[in-house]
């Protein structure tokens, strides 16, 4: 999707703060999928990308920027200088402040450790307690798909009728044999999430599976730690 059609529906959504502490309204907001860290506890380059994506409608239309994700069960976190755990979120958030994006305008959500929990963070966190009826999605172009099932999923299974936009990065920055790995996982996991619907039907069926059934947040952890560099690009 062009970012022209995102300007179209937020010319009068966000309000242009005055200052950098001047709250805004918090009508709209653009959620950026986390992709995983570099050993460094720095984003990937891919990531880089949607987070630049989100820059640049930042930059023309200011909002607040979500940043979600916790990290990943595909291999250990990254740990800071002291020992603790280094969110994707949180570097997320550090690129953009890098970036000269206001940390007032930055929320984090540090929750979700796949696809499926940030749709379900994001409605818990975000979309449902502050009533948005329009936001954007951003993530890579061979992510998106998924997200865009995952949230529309969400959306009917929370009744919340938003308007959903969903801008994708360019596929780059990952090695070749790793992007079709990773595309061919896309694929297999949209149709598994596309069984899985036929199956919930309510917020609570759906809250059951995810603390029973899904191998990062069941009762009995299922990590699915993985040796080889496709685990890198996580």
């Amino acid at each position: 999707m062009s970012l022209n059609g995102w300007e179209e529906t937020t010319n009068k959504l966000c309000l242009e703060p005055q200052s950098p502490h001047t709250p805004i309204v918090p009508t709209r907001c653009i959620f950026v999928l986390a992709g995983g860290l570099q050993p460094n506890g720095q984003v990937h380059h891919f990531v880089k990308d949607r987070l630049d994506k989100a820059i640049e409608i930042y930059r023309a239309h200011p909002c607040y920027i979500v940043c979600m994700g916790g990290g990943t069960y595909h291999k250990p976190p990254a740990l800071n200088s002291k020992g603790y755990v280094i969110h994707e979120s949180t570097a997320c958030a550090q690129y953009l402040c890098q970036q000269k994006i206001p940390a007032q305008h930055i929320y984090r959500e540090w929750a979700s450790y796949d696809t499926i929990a940030n749709g379900y963070y994001a409605f818990c966190n975000f979309i449902k307690p502050l009533q948005l009826t329009s936001l954007t999605v951003i993530s890579s172009e061979f992510h998106l798909p998924r997200v865009r099932l995952i949230f529309d999923f969400f959306n009917r299974l929370f009744d919340q009728g938003a308007h959903i936009d969903y801008i994708d990065s360019i596929n780059q920055h990952l090695a070749s044999d790793v992007l079709t790995v990773r595309a061919e996982r896309e694929a297999a996991s949209c149709l598994q999430f596309k069984e899985l619907t036929t199956r919930i039907s309510s917020l609570e069926i759906f809250v059951h599976w995810f603390h029973t059934e899904h191998k990062a947040y069941k009762s009995i952890v299922d990590y699915q730690l993985d040796s080889s560099k496709i685990a890198n690009s996580y």
